[in-house]
């Protein structure tokens, strides 16, 4: 099967996958050598990447973790032991996920996509072994220009492990509240890198640095040796590093002062006088004179605090109105 490439902007990302499901066209697979692609429905309908180099062949519990988490539209597997993805192919997706356990086909030429990936505007959720050291660490640009978390090479540290301390209300922590693994390392932070969850044991579990996230676990299928909310951090990251998928807040509403008047509703009856005359016919008729009592125009007065007293005119009720 060849290799696939398409290059999206960075809003057809979204419309892309609607636009294929509305086809019933199935999600596209990439080579190197290629697992199946998982589709669900959501809110944010994000499509991810997942680029694993390892001797187990693919991620499919990940996979399927993945896919259950209701932000993502499709998680593709591409195969990076077989072949290195180029720009073009990583740029359809806003997330990849990259780990190893086994060489790249080309670390260098991983880690340098990869930082052209963030270069462009892409997140990074990095995974174990990728700071192993040779053969099994990343290499190229990511590694060496100030993309990576995590210093390379780290200590194995392989012993199971829960989660410990992290920083509450951290964006990558909601809903988290379970994460085991046992194949970790003994890792330390580059500059600039903010630690966002310690092992139980205080081994860095995630890390962030700009636009790339570092989770020390290996979550592959050689053996299957971690469990936990490692899917809901993924999505996590997705939520709070994809500019599209980031919460606008909603602007306060500004209160109205309200206004209140004196008014007064006037019922005056006109009087009526009638005066008796005598003409040639004899028949009394009357000229009515009409005498209508006008209240004084009142002029609305304005207040924040109603406090207002008004002698009510004859014939006239005393009211307030407040108008908001």
């Amino acid at each position: 099967m060849g290799v696939v490439s398409m290059r999206l902007s960075l809003w057809q990302w979204l419309v892309v996958p609607l636009m294929l499901s509305m086809l019933g066209i199935a999600p596209m697979v990439l080579d190197g050598s290629p697992g199946p692609a998982l589709a669900v429905t959501n809110s944010c309908s994000i499509p991810i990447l997942v680029v694993y180099a390892d001797v187990a062949g693919p991620p499919t519990v990940l996979q399927s973790d993945l896919a259950a988490r209701p932000s993502f539209s499709s998680i593709t597997l591409f195969d990076a032991f077989a072949a290195t993805p180029t720009l073009g192919q990583l740029t359809p997706y806003p997330l990849v996920v990259v780990f190893s356990n086994n060489s790249y086909a080309n670390a260098v030429a991983m880690g340098d996509v990869l930082a052209d990936y963030q270069d462009a505007g892409g997140a990074v959720v990095a995974l174990n072994f990728n700071w192993f050291g040779p053969p099994f660490s990343l290499a190229g640009r990511w590694m060496t220009g100030g993309y990576t978390p995590y210093n390379t090479p780290g200590v194995p540290a392989f012993t199971n492990a829960t989660l410990g301390t992290f920083t509450a209300g951290h964006p990558l922590m909601n809903g988290v509240t379970t994460l085991n693994a046992f194949f970790r390392e003994a890792l330390t932070l580059t500059g600039g890198t903010t630690l966002v969850a310690s092992w139980n044991d205080s081994l860095p579990l995630i890390a962030q640095k700009g636009r790339a996230v570092g989770v020390n676990a290996y979550l592959g299928e050689n053996p299957h040796n971690w469990s936990g909310d490692f899917a809901k951090v993924v999505e996590n990251a997705a939520l709070s590093l994809i500019p599209a998928c980031i919460p606008t807040p909603t602007p306060t509403p500004t209160a109205t002062p309200c206004k209140v008047s004196f008014v007064q509703l006037c019922t005056t009856t006109p009087t009526i006088t009638s005066t008796a005359t005598t003409g040639p016919s004899s028949t009394p008729t009357a000229t009515p004179t009409i005498t209508a009592t006008v209240p004084p125009t009142n002029t609305p007065t304005t207040t924040p605090t109603v406090a207002v007293t008004r002698t009510p005119l004859p014939g006239c009720v005393p009211s307030f109105v407040r108008r908001c």
